[in-house]
């Protein structure tokens, strides 16, 4: 008898001090262990942020937020944090707070990036707050950015270019040897003429003149560009025939499955009729049930929901939860 009751203080001993250990862990887990020192924050926008939100500095865990306080200052609404970090604990004049989260579906919290100052902040003084960065937000700024990059910029200098080449086609187009010949013709018949020296003079040096703009449209880079497309429209004529080739191939096989499906719908016409009258009779029962099993569904969701929201605003709820209270409501049927 003696012997069972040192086995049973041994266990109530064990239980006890794992139950503390448990309630310490869960105290220093909500950072509300120790003495602390206030500090205070000021923000336009504190999407997430409520009272408990945790307060890290570099990333270690100093305190958390204690108190909002909406402020209307000059016209506009800024929201007061007060933050009760770990006492003593240094904070340099020009550490920034900003409000992060380490992934999308994470918990909002506070973080402070400590500064390079030799001034430490005193307990009661303001930190300097940052705005949150928000990767979608982001995201959506950048593809407005390239937006009107490629309506401003990109889409008129194409149009541009566009035209540039046109020009350039019309003017190879105007080149001809039709017109050509009649310039030569009426230039030899000025060089017969010695009388007319200088106006062969001034011809030929039109002629040097247009020989010279020719040549620049007939630069390396225009060739090559030329050549350029030529290949590439060449290329495109391949595949354009490697595709049509496979698209017959693709009818092809689809008309031999389309038969196969023919004739496997004719042999079993009568087990497809029976299939089809057994799934109206399942969707019909289902469609009579449904109403009943969405109001269980919702039922449990809004149980579930409910009972994570007060996990999270309590931990402490899973060792020792309040008696349940009595029902006033009507009973669900």
């Amino acid at each position: 008898m003696k012997r069972d009751n040192v086995h049973y203080l041994a266990v109530g001993s064990f239980v006890l001090i794992a139950l503390a250990a448990l309630l310490f862990s869960i105290a220093v887990l909500s950072g509300r262990t120790g003495a602390t020192d206030a500090y205070y924050l000021y923000y336009q926008n504190i999407a997430g942020v409520k009272f408990g939100t945790p307060v890290f500095y570099e990333g270690f865990q100093v305190g958390q937020v204690e108190e909002i306080e909406p402020r209307r200052e000059a016209g506009s609404l800024r929201y007061r944090l007060r933050l009760h970090i770990r006492r003593d604990w240094p904070i340099p004049e020009d550490s920034v707070a900003r409000m992060t989260a380490s992934g999308l579906l994470a918990v909002i919290s506070i973080d402070i990036k400590g500064g390079q100052s030799a001034r430490i902040l005193s307990p009661g003084d303001e930190i300097k707050g940052a705005p949150s960065i928000n990767l979608l937000a982001t995201l959506n700024d950048t593809a407005e950015d390239f937006r009107a990059l490629s309506r401003d910029t990109i889409r008129p200098l194409v149009k541009d270019l566009q035209t540039q080449l046109a020009s350039l086609l019309a003017e190879f187009r105007g080149l001809s040897r039709d017109s050509v010949r009649p310039l030569m013709d009426k230039l030899r018949g000025d060089l017969e003429r010695a009388d007319l020296v200088t106006e062969a003079s001034s011809v030929l040096v039109r002629l040097n003149d247009a020989a010279g703009s020719l040549q620049q449209w007939l630069s390396v880079e225009n060739r090559n560009n030329a050549e350029t497309a030529l290949s590439n429209l060449a290329q495109a004529s391949g595949k354009l025939h490697t595709v049509l080739g496979e698209v017959e191939q693709l009818r092809e096989h689809a008309e031999r499955v389309l038969s196969g499906v023919e004739g496997m719908v004719d042999e079993n016409r009568g087990d497809l009729h029976g299939a089809v009258k057994e799934l109206r009779q399942i969707l019909t029962t289902l469609s009579l049930r449904v109403d009943t099993v969405g109001y269980h569904l919702e039922g449990s969701s809004r149980n579930i929901h409910e009972f994570t929201r007060q996990i999270r605003e309590n931990p402490a709820l899973l060792i020792s939860a309040p008696a349940p209270q009595k029902f006033q409501g009507k009973a669900p049927r």
